[in-house]
């Protein structure tokens, strides 16, 4: 539990960061959570720690994409985050391999990932 309290309170201040800058430049900033799977209490509990968090920091938050345990579907979740308007997304990967083309996509875009 102290390790996701942790992994979000750290998010949430690079997200808070990001979105000073957003407001210097009159822009809502908004994140995306690719998630590899939420099959297990600690997963959900990261995520909803990470994302209440976010929220409370001012910072627009898309719904949770959900790979379930299938790296290609997690490759399409960061595109459909992006294409959302995510400008930062928190990632727990399937599989770190192959979501890297998804990473390079987002870095194409000058999204953080």
């Amino acid at each position: 539990m102290r390790k996701a309290a942790l992994m979000g309170a750290c998010t949430v201040a690079l997200a808070a960061g990001a979105s000073l800058a957003s407001a210097q430049e009159n822009k809502p900033f908004t994140l995306g959570y690719s998630a590899g799977y939420l099959t297990d209490p600690f997963q959900a509990i990261e995520v909803n720690l990470t994302l209440d968090a976010a929220k409370k920091a001012g910072v627009k938050t898309l719904p949770v994409a959900n790979a379930n345990g299938d790296a290609g579907r997690q490759v399409t979740d960061f595109h459909n985050l992006i294409a959302s308007g995510a400008q930062a997304i928190i990632a727990m990967p399937t599989d770190s391999a192959a979501l890297a083309p998804a990473v390079e996509f987002a870095a194409s875009k000058r999204v953080p990932s």
